[in-house]
């Protein structure tokens, strides 16, 4: 919680050598305080695992240190393909997202660039929603994480998806 500032004795003077000549308009009194902007506190209580949903927790970017992602931006690694969802509602983009991403598991290609674009103010509804589907249970197999895409490709309006790298099956003697 913030405290008021005190004001000085010379501070003091000041405004009421300012304000000698004011008069207030008609007597009127001040309009009401605007109401406040300040967040209300969350209940101190710890909430269940049960209560959380699973696909609300993005994919884990553990693995792609600074080092990593300053390559995949430089252009040293490279973008095997690009899915723009433009221009799509949030149902068809997520359905052209999960084809996009199963067809391309198990295969070679594993840095995969997705632009959802900013949205109005910054704050899009699918550049919003992409950590969410990239965490849902039928995607969380294919992919091992996910990113804010350079300037140079997209910048805040696209991501680097990362899939997983596909696994070598050992031939039983």
């Amino acid at each position: 919680m913030t405290r008021r500032r005190v004001l000085s004795e010379d501070e003091r003077e000041l405004w009421r050598h300012a304000t000698r000549e004011v008069t207030p308009l008609n007597n009127m009194t001040p309009p009401p305080a605007a109401p406040s902007r300040r967040r209300t506190r969350r209940p101190s209580a710890t909430v269940s695992a049960q209560a959380m949903p699973s696909s609300a927790a993005p994919p884990a970017t553990a693995p792609f240190n600074r080092a990593w992602r300053k390559m995949v931006a430089r252009g040293e690694l490279e973008i095997a393909a690009v899915l723009d969802l433009h221009g799509l509602t949030e149902v068809a983009a997520h359905q052209r997202l999960r084809r996009f991403i199963q067809s391309r598991a198990g295969g070679e290609e594993r840095i995969m660039l997705v632009i959802t674009g900013k949205g109005r103010g910054g704050e899009g509804l699918l550049r919003r929603r992409l950590p969410e589907w990239l965490a849902s249970s039928d995607l969380t197999g294919l992919v091992a994480g996910a990113f804010p895409a350079h300037s140079r490709h997209g910048g805040a309006g696209a991501f680097y998806v990362v899939l997983r790298r596909r696994r070598a099956v050992a031939a039983k003697p």
